[in-house]
């Protein structure tokens, strides 16, 4: 059961963090390069550590993708601009579970972010809590490296894959966008 609520949190965050649209004028882009991004779901667990390889349009396509697979789970899903703050509040219903969350994403010129997500989920397991606190944090590291292309991820887990886990975030959120109807 904890699975699930990570997995929404994730989702949530990554689906609505590339352009959060409000009005043409409120939406930010992440810049063209290779982003390091420090994830921390609870104060209990070691960050997990991500690099990206961003295009000049790359958020802009995971956010219509994570915005069309949104509205089919979410009642509630509200973007918004406060000054240098980005605001997400949303309700989302994955299977029998209702997840409430409020996220606030801060930039800090065009090379860095902070974004902390409170969720509340109404059916939490044995093993987890029905609130939680998530925290991204994100830089820019310069160019993506000639091994990596726009929509790139590579997940660091640890000294067993020194490596990390490779994916491609634009061919994940195609492949797991709703058919067309």
């Amino acid at each position: 059961m904890i699975r699930v609520n990570k997995t929404l949190t994730v989702l949530a965050t990554l689906l609505s963090l590339g352009s959060l649209t409000c009005k043409a004028a409120d939406t930010f882009e992440r810049k063209p390069g290779l982003w390091k991004i420090s994830m921390q779901f609870s104060r209990n667990e070691a960050p997990h550590r991500v690099q990206q390889c961003l295009a000049a349009d790359t958020d802009a396509r995971i956010s219509r993708i994570g915005t069309e697979s949104m509205k089919g789970i979410c009642s509630k899903l509200d973007n918004r601009r406060v000054g240098n703050t980005y605001v997400t509040d949303s309700i989302c219903k994955i299977g029998t579970h209702t997840s409430v969350a409020h996220k606030e994403t801060v930039f800090d010129g065009d090379s860095a972010y902070r974004t902390t997500m409170q969720t509340h989920d109404d059916h939490p397991g044995p093993n987890a809590t029905a609130d939680s606190v998530y925290t991204q944090e994100g830089h820019w590291a310069g160019p993506c490296p000639s091994s990596m292309k726009p929509g790139d991820q590579i997940m660091e887990v640890g000294p067993q894959m020194p490596e990390g886990i490779k994916t491609n975030i634009l061919e994940a959120a195609e492949a797991a966008r709703p058919a067309a109807r």
